[in-house]
């Protein structure tokens, strides 16, 4: 809900910047004669800032899918060693559903943000417990290295996931984007000073494309949105 009233409020600053502005040719000090190409100069300060914000966002995006990859890769490393260690094979399935479960139920819900430092799921302690048990893998020292290394690449990866998740854009950063774009709005209006229509069509067509650039980072910037659903989604398949 609070992402649908950011993306609409481009879209409402843009009826008040034209409201605005009809009002002010109704008064003595009516805007003529300012050149079409004066936005030109306030736009790109808005597109350069938006960018950075977007690149922010979309690098952050990038992280977090690379250490959810790694994520499922090291619990999927686990499985493998468990199909070919029987007497382990079981305990290691089920703390890794476990592990699955928990996650997708406390880290990677809406309501469910967990800090980076908050207690790990009991699936990882168990998994812990039979990689460090006396005689664990028949003694295979090869292959209890495998599996310890293995879990710890999951244990990282699942602390920077949640440190990235913590990370968001500052909201100072979008309180300035807002204002590089409501100026940009007053610019684009001030350019067609005098005609009514050309003011209103140009500045809700930049209003609908400002719209459009504060969904897509506020998408890229949100853990929980549609853009990490897919990633998040292969934890479910790794058992």
């Amino acid at each position: 809900m609070t992402t649908l009233l950011i993306t609409a409020l481009p879209l409402i600053l843009g009826v008040l910047v034209i409201r605005g502005l009809e009002a002010l040719d109704r008064t003595r000090y009516p805007v003529r004669g300012i050149s079409p190409s004066y936005f030109a100069s306030v736009a790109l300060l808005f597109g350069l800032f938006a960018s950075l914000v977007a690149t922010d966002a979309w690098q952050r995006t990038s992280k977090t899918t690379l250490a959810l990859s790694t994520e499922v890769s090291g619990l999927r490393a686990m499985l493998r060693i468990g199909e070919i260690e029987q007497q382990e094979g079981a305990s290691i399935k089920a703390a890794v559903l476990s592990y699955v479960d928990e996650v997708r139920t406390r880290e990677l819900s809406s309501t469910g943000r967990v800090d980076a430092f908050a207690p790990p799921p009991a699936g990882l302690h168990t998994l812990y417990k039979i990689g460090t048990a006396s005689g664990a893998f028949q003694g295979n020292t090869s292959v209890n290295s495998s599996y310890l290394a293995a879990l710890e690449t999951v244990r990282a990866a699942r602390l920077q996931r949640l440190e990235l998740a913590r990370n968001q854009i500052p909201p100072r950063h979008m309180v300035i984007l807002f204002l590089m774009g409501l100026l940009t709005q007053i610019a684009i209006g001030f350019s067609h000073g005098g005609n009514r229509v050309a003011m209103a069509y140009s500045v809700m067509l930049f209003s609908l494309a400002f719209s459009g650039a504060i969904y897509f980072i506020s998408a890229f910037d949100d853990p929980y949105s549609a853009g990490y659903h897919a990633s998040f989604a292969e934890l479910a398949e790794v058992v």
